[in-house]
């Protein structure tokens, strides 16, 4: 009786696999359902197989009701939350830790800008284009084929006042023309931004900033604005 019942799962074996031969397209198993066949052969061939103890190891049905259950497919809820986790995009202006940190001030004068005391004051005297810039410490030329767009402040103070803009490096930015340029830095007295020593009561002083640019932008250069990041804030300096 035995030998009849591993005659018939051979048989049907077979079988199979004459009609994969017929042109009867087989069935496409996963890697999991392969798996779970050939347990269950081992377990049918096992059950049935007078030489067990000479042959194939003998399969009980609680080991392999434990095999079945670790080949079980694990639910895919948590893997797909943390798949639409990592697709989630966060965008300018939808929240998220990268946004900037500086406060921008509009239409500040430069001694707010940049923090000074109340007893100091710039007053914009105007712009002009020129390929030199001196003074009595020195003197720039811009490169070949640029020129320098210079803007002039007159400094004065109501009282005598220590001013040091070096150490606190401030960065003006001038804007025209659809383009934004940053100021020559150097190490003149009267660069603006790099100004450092005293301010003598009722004694103005004329200081300046410098904006290198091609000679084409600079004839084309009418209306413009001014910032500055100074103090961890940008801010749009009022010109007047």
């Amino acid at each position: 009786m035995k030998k009849r019942k591993i005659a018939g799962l051979f048989l049907i074996m077979a079988t199979i696999l004459s009609l994969s031969a017929c042109g009867t397209p087989l069935y496409t198993m996963s890697e999991d359902e392969y798996e779970l066949v050939i347990a269950y052969a081992a377990e049918s061939v096992a059950k049935f197989n007078i030489y067990q103890n000479d042959g194939v190891i003998s399969l009980s049905k609680k080991e392999l009701e434990s095999y079945l259950e670790e080949k079980k497919p694990e639910p895919e809820t948590e893997t797909q939350d943390t798949q639409d986790d990592k697709n989630t995009t966060i965008r300018p202006g939808e929240g998220g830790e990268n946004q900037d940190p500086s406060v921008t001030q509009q239409d500040v004068t430069v001694q707010e800008a940049l923090g000074l005391p109340d007893t100091i004051s710039y007053t914009y005297r105007g712009m002009k284009v020129d390929d030199h810039y001196s003074e009595t410490a020195g003197a720039l030329t811009a490169n070949e084929g640029n020129t320098f767009v210079i803007l002039s402040f007159e400094l004065k103070a109501t009282a005598d006042t220590e001013i040091d803009l070096f150490t606190m490096a401030p960065k003006f930015k001038l804007s025209a023309n659809g383009k934004e340029v940053q100021q020559k830095s150097s190490l003149l007295t009267s660069d603006l931004a790099t100004y450092i020593g005293a301010v003598e009561a009722k004694k103005p002083k004329t200081v300046v900033l410098l904006f290198e640019m091609s000679k084409e932008d600079a004839a084309a250069v009418k209306d413009f604005s001014l910032q500055v990041t100074a103090n961890d804030k940008t801010s749009s300096i009022k010109l007047k």
